[in-house]
């Protein structure tokens, strides 16, 4: 199923009144994304880096954010000792965060700060 909604208006009275013969509207049902943003601009900030990834979508000759990723390299934060397990859990992260960039090589994506992006999936979900 596709979150991908597309609206044609035909009214030929509104749409010569406009100067176009049809109006076409597409939009992305961005929604569960947009929670996901939110809930990271509250914990850390409207200024994180991320990397917004768009998805083609071919049917409609458009393309949408459909997905993100930190952009930032996770950090050793040492306050007081740091164990063994703070280091295995540490490189573990930054396996998932290099793993995470590799994916970056297949796809179209922008970094930008995490609040453009929630303006930028605020906009493309308007119509649902």
């Amino acid at each position: 199923m596709t979150n991908v909604f597309y609206s044609v208006i035909l009214n030929k009275k509104e749409a010569k009144r406009k100067g176009k013969y049809m109006k076409y509207t597409v939009s992305y049902d961005s929604e569960e994304l947009i929670n996901e943003v939110t809930q990271d601009v509250l914990e850390f900030g409207s200024d994180l880096p991320v990397f917004a990834i768009y998805s083609w979508f071919e049917e409609y000759q458009v393309e949408f954010v459909t997905d993100y990723l930190f952009a930032d390299e996770p950090e050793r934060i040492v306050d007081g000792y740091w164990s063994e397990e703070d280091e295995e859990d540490y490189q573990k992260e930054l396996k998932e965060y290099e793993d995470s960039l590799k994916t970056l090589e297949m796809t179209k994506h922008k970094k930008m700060p995490i609040g453009e992006l929630l303006d930028i999936l605020v906009k493309q979900n308007e119509i649902f």
